[in-house]
């Protein structure tokens, strides 16, 4: 289990005796839920950073976006939204940037990501569905206030 804290550490702890295996100081809290592959565990900050790490904690890269940070991964890839206004699309092997997608004002929701479309809400008030490729928008629909929340169903 891969618990994020307000103390500014990730603790991975034995799901069976809640014992600690390790743990990773984020230099800053850690208010999103951690991301865990077959590889790695991608973390967010309250500050910004994004950290994957591989399961014996080492920091395999690091990625700077915007305030209160939130992460998705989809095969390769790693979805990041802030309050930087930004979508960013990360290669999840090294972190470097596949693309960005600015929206009228900060993200305010984790990002939904089903087949190949990134699906965010924000506070200008709209949901934005973006190719998962290249970033491109592909629809844009608005709401009456900020978006808070997201969940994929189908109806």
């Amino acid at each position: 289990m891969i618990v994020g804290s307000t103390d500014h550490n990730v603790y991975a702890l034995d799901l069976k005796t809640g014992a600690l295996k390790w743990k990773f100081d984020a230099d800053a809290p850690v208010t999103s839920a951690p991301v865990v592959t077959d590889e790695n565990v991608i973390i967010t900050t309250s500050v910004g950073y994004v950290y994957a790490l591989d399961k014996d904690r080492s920091p395999r890269w690091t990625f700077k976006a915007g305030y209160d940070a939130t992460a998705s991964v989809a095969g390769e890839t790693v979805i990041v939204v802030s309050s930087d206004t930004h979508v960013y699309a990360l290669d999840l092997r090294d972190g470097s940037l596949k693309w960005k997608f600015k929206a009228e004002e900060p993200i305010e929701t984790a990002p939904v990501i089903t087949s190949n479309t990134v699906v965010v809400g924000s506070s200008d008030p709209h949901v934005y569905a973006l190719s998962l490729e290249n970033g491109k928008l592909k629809w844009k629909t608005t709401i009456r206030r900020g978006v808070a929340c997201l969940a994929l169903a189908c109806l």
